[in-house]
Formats: structure tokens, sequence, C-alpha cells
């Protein structure tokens, strides 16, 4: 005859004492895997600037030493064959029907750089959207209107694609890449913009290529102006725009081609006082004067910085300040490039904490 040995089971307490193991585990282990996804996307984002900034070394070899300008306007609707012509570009904003052709597209468009190495896991979508999303409705962002015909997905419109990585993680320095507007001084402005060979870069390794965007909390906008005054107003994506690290003496609407050449310097540096570290939606734009907010802090307070030698690395926006590491000059403009840095403000007595 078999005897079987009593089974025993759990009794509510020890049930209870597991399930509170477990809990506590989780609650130990939780921010240990949010802080290694957190230095994986760090570790993700550094490697893809990398590989932008050989990208563009490799241009650079290609095209006469000459960086690409930041965005130009294309010919052409046309995806394949649009091509851009230089003289055009003194009009603001010449045939903006078709959309921009962005310095990313110099990369991506003919191989070199995988389109995903412009991205960040760390940001909203992994980067800000196209000024010109075009008809795939993953490339756009509630609330967003295109800035070709100031339509949104949801009415069918914006069908105008920029020649653009649809995620765009990095901005160029605008000291660097120009912006069109080539031969304004045909219509009396100071100034025009130029564009800038490899060579003139006196630092490379402490001049800064590009940076990582910001997107202020997850908010897309703040890349972003808004094009009408409503609560829940329709926004188009500054996405194409360089960062403007410098304040300009004189300046109007941000554009450097205004800017006086008559002082021993036509710019400087932000003071700290001028990095506004709150998120507000009226300062933070790209073509405010206070561009440098919108870089990311997604990395422990820090963006991913990409220099001019190829290598990257992190950097809140008073380093780079305090670093000089926008340069020395604003290569991208003709005339009296002289930039104050921080040091030479300090001796002058004109230095703001």
């Amino acid at each position: 005859m078999r005897h079987e040995r009593p089974r025993h089971a759990f009794t509510l307490i020890e049930l209870l004492v597991v399930i509170a193991i477990i809990a506590l585990l989780i609650g130990i282990l939780l921010p240990a895997l949010g802080a290694a996804r957190k230095s994986a996307w760090t570790a993700m984002a550094l490697n893809n600037a990398r590989q932008v900034n050989l990208g563009v070394v490799t241009y650079t070899a290609g095209n006469k030493d000459f960086y690409p300008p930041s965005y130009v306007y294309p010919k052409s609707k046309d995806l394949e064959n649009y091509g851009w012509d230089v003289t055009e570009q003194r009009d603001p904003q010449p045939n903006k029907e078709y959309g921009y052709i962005h310095w990313s597209y110099a990369l991506y468009g003919n191989g070199e750089v995988p389109e995903e190495a412009f991205e960040s896991a760390a940001l909203l979508n992994r980067g800000a959207p196209r000024t010109n999303p075009g008809p795939n409705p993953d490339h756009w962002e509630p609330g967003q209107v295109d800035k070709a015909s100031g339509s949104n997905v949801e009415s069918g419109g914006g069908m105008t694609t920029d020649r653009q990585v649809a995620r765009l993680a990095f901005g160029g320095n605008g000291a660097i890449f120009p912006r069109n507007k080539f031969n304004q001084r045909e219509f009396g402005d100071p100034r025009q913009n130029v564009f800038v060979r490899e060579s003139v870069i006196q630092f490379p390794a402490k001049t800064i290529l590009i940076a990582e965007f910001g997107d202020g909390d997850k908010d897309w906008r703040i890349l972003a102006r808004k094009v009408d005054s409503s609560d829940n107003g329709s926004w188009t994506s500054g996405s194409h725009r360089p960062f403007m690290p410098f304040f300009m003496f004189g300046g109007q609407d941000g554009d450097p081609t205004t800017v006086p050449d008559n002082s021993s310097a036509a710019f400087r540096y932000l003071f700290p006082s001028e990095i506004v570290d709150d998120i507000d939606d009226s300062s933070l734009h790209l073509d405010s004067e206070y561009q440098l907010n919108a870089m990311s802090r997604a990395h422990s307070g820090k963006a991913v910085t990409g220099y001019t030698d190829g290598h990257a690395d992190l950097r809140t926006a008073k380093e780079t300040i305090m670093n000089t590491e926008w340069g020395d000059r604003f290569y991208a403009i003709s005339g009296n490039t002289n930039v104050w840095t921080p040091d030479e403000m300090m001796r002058e007595g004109v230095w703001q904490d």
C-alpha cells in the first residue's frame, strides 16, 4: 500500500512575503535598468555623432575642402532631379514651395552615412521632424504644419518633402555651415554668407561641428515657430536651421548679413546669464537671439557634441561657451568675423556671469 506524502501549500503570509520580496527587487532593479538604458542611449548618440562627423570629413575631401551649406533651396520639386543654383540663393526664400536641401542630405543621400546615424534615442521620436515632412504621417508631430503650404497631415496636405533626414537629432554650427542668402551685397546688405573651408578652422579638436538638439522635456516645439496665436496653435519645425552660437552686434532679425562691419568685434559669445534653463516657448526658438538653449540636456544635463576633427563628447551649453568651442571666428560670413570670447570680454570689463 503506497503512502503519499502530505502536500503543504503556501500560507497567505508566505505569499505576501514572496510578493513583497519581488516588489522590493523590482524597485531596486528598475533604477539600475533605467540608468543602463540611458547610458546605452548616450553611447549610441556619441557613436552616431562620430559617424556624422566622419561623413562631413568625407564630404569636404570630395568638395575642394568646403563644408556643405546648412540649407539651400532647390530648383525643382522632383526628389531625384532637383539641383540648386547658388545665384538663386540671394533671394531669402527662392522656390520655397519645393522645400529645403539640408546638409544631412549631402551625406546620407549618396549613401556615405546611414539615415539612422542622424538620430538620438534620448530625444522624442529620435529627433526633430523635417520642416516640410512629406506624406508619411510618422514623420509629423502633433500640431505641426509644413512651411511650404501651411497645411497639416490630417488635412491631406503637406506633400512637399525636404531633402533632409526624416528625424534629425543634430544641428550644425552656424559659424561653419552657411545658410543660403549668398550674394546679399547686391541687395545692399553689408555682408554675405560664404562657404567655409575645413582648413581655416584653427582648432579642430575644440571646435564644434554639430550638437544635439533639445526637445524641451519631450516637446518638439522647442525647435518650432508658432504660426497662430490660439491656445492650440499650429507650429512649423525649424530643424533645418543651424545653431547660431554668437550674439550679433547691431544685426536685424538674427541675420548675420545685416550686422555692421565697422566695429572691432562684430559678434560675441553669449553670457551665461543669457542661457535660459527653463523651457519657454517664447524664447527658445532657433531663430531667436538665444539659440544655444535648443541644445539637449538629455545626458545628465549635457548634450552630445561633435567636433571638426571627428571626435564626439558631452557638454553643457555653458561649457561650450566658457571653452569657446563654437570657434573664434564667424567663418560662414564675409567681412569682419571677429568674435569676443569670454576671456576678451572679461579683460574689457563687459562680461556678465
